[in-house]
Protein backbone atom coordinates (compact mmCIF):
# COMPACT_ATOMS: atom_id res chain seq x y z
CA UNK A 1 0.00 0.00 0.00
CA UNK A 2 1.45 3.34 -1.04
CA UNK A 3 2.58 5.59 1.56
CA UNK A 4 0.19 8.56 0.40
CA UNK A 5 -2.84 5.85 0.69
CA UNK A 6 -1.94 5.10 4.64
CA UNK A 7 -1.90 9.33 4.64
CA UNK A 8 -5.35 9.56 3.33
CA UNK A 9 -6.82 6.48 5.46
CA UNK A 10 -5.02 8.75 8.41
CA UNK A 11 -6.56 12.26 7.62
CA UNK A 12 -10.21 10.17 6.98
CA UNK A 13 -9.71 8.50 10.44
CA UNK A 14 -8.60 12.06 12.08
CA UNK A 15 -11.49 13.91 10.47
CA UNK A 16 -14.06 11.01 11.42
CA UNK A 17 -12.90 11.82 15.26
CA UNK A 18 -13.19 15.16 15.43
CA UNK A 19 -16.35 14.94 13.61
CA UNK A 20 -17.19 12.31 15.90
CA UNK A 21 -16.22 14.55 19.23
CA UNK A 22 -17.78 17.78 17.31
CA UNK A 23 -21.40 15.50 16.93
CA UNK A 24 -20.90 14.84 20.83
CA UNK A 25 -20.28 18.24 22.16
CA UNK A 26 -23.35 19.14 20.28
CA UNK A 27 -25.49 16.86 21.45
CA UNK A 28 -24.07 17.52 25.11
CA UNK A 29 -24.65 21.50 24.21
CA UNK A 30 -28.72 20.37 23.31
CA UNK A 31 -29.19 18.14 26.45
CA UNK A 32 -27.67 20.93 29.10
CA UNK A 33 -29.94 23.27 27.20
CA UNK A 34 -33.35 20.54 27.76
CA UNK A 35 -32.01 20.19 31.60
CA UNK A 36 -31.70 23.83 31.81
CA UNK A 37 -35.34 24.39 30.57
CA UNK A 38 -36.83 21.21 32.76
CA UNK A 39 -35.11 23.04 35.83
CA UNK A 40 -37.16 26.23 34.86
CA UNK A 41 -40.37 24.59 33.75
CA UNK A 42 -39.55 22.87 37.16
CA UNK A 43 -39.50 26.34 39.11
CA UNK A 44 -42.48 27.96 37.10
CA UNK A 45 -44.53 24.86 38.26
CA UNK A 46 -43.65 25.21 41.83
CA UNK A 47 -44.45 28.80 41.81
CA UNK A 48 -47.72 28.31 40.37
CA UNK A 49 -48.61 25.08 42.82
CA UNK A 50 -47.92 27.73 45.78
CA UNK A 51 -50.24 30.54 43.84
CA UNK A 52 -53.14 27.38 43.52
CA UNK A 53 -52.34 26.56 47.03
CA UNK A 54 -52.78 30.33 48.14
CA UNK A 55 -56.07 30.61 46.10
CA UNK A 56 -57.42 27.49 47.42
CA UNK A 57 -56.67 28.83 51.29
CA UNK A 58 -58.09 32.09 50.00
CA UNK A 59 -61.31 30.20 48.47
CA UNK A 60 -61.63 27.90 51.55
CA UNK A 61 -61.80 30.89 54.17
CA UNK A 62 -64.35 32.75 52.12
CA UNK A 63 -66.65 29.65 52.04
CA UNK A 64 -66.03 29.55 55.76
CA UNK A 65 -67.07 33.23 55.96
CA UNK A 66 -70.23 32.35 53.62
CA UNK A 67 -71.46 29.34 55.66
CA UNK A 68 -71.22 31.42 58.94
CA UNK A 69 -73.04 34.66 57.73
CA UNK A 70 -75.55 31.96 56.04
CA UNK A 71 -76.05 30.10 59.45
CA UNK A 72 -76.30 33.96 61.04
CA UNK A 73 -79.23 34.89 58.62
CA UNK A 74 -81.03 31.35 58.59
CA UNK A 75 -81.50 32.22 62.45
Amino acid sequence: MPIEAIKIIFVGIIAFGIGTLFVEGRQTLEINNLNNRIANLEKQLAEKDKQLKTAQITVTKQNQKVEEFYKQWKK
